[in-house]
């Protein structure tokens, strides 16, 4: 029987914790305005991450209401502590690919990428 490999416990945990830490940071939603995440574990469980899809705009903001159609970006937190941009809306900042040791420094990283978006 083949041993059961976990991923880091940032991983697991649920996407609670990490959106409630980007609430700590961001208490006012002055820079995130919406915010989902997932937990993915595609490549199988040993490979698990979380997909944040997160927002400057309201809803009621998205044209036709369309997540894609607002100031959005999407990462991905994956099992090996990187943090990554996979996706994002017209007009937004890059962001390279960086390491992260828990899911506050990840949440910071998260709201201090949407900062010079909230300063437009």
């Amino acid at each position: 029987m083949a041993a059961t490999i976990k991923p880091p416990a940032y991983v697991t945990a649920d996407g609670v914790t990490l959106l409630n830490e980007i609430r700590k940071i961001d208490a006012t939603k002055s820079v995130i305005r919406w915010a989902s995440i997932t937990f993915s574990d595609l490549g199988g469980p040993e490979r698990a991450s979380l997909i944040v899809k997160a927002t400057y705009d309201w809803e009621f903001q998205w044209q036709n209401g369309i997540f894609q159609n607002s100031r959005y970006a999407m990462f991905r937190l994956g099992h090996d502590g990187s943090i990554e941009l996979f996706s994002s809306g017209s007009g937004m900042p890059r962001f390279r690919k960086q390491k992260v040791n828990s899911l506050a420094d990840a949440a910071k990283k998260i709201v201090n990428y949407f900062k010079p978006v909230s300063a437009v």
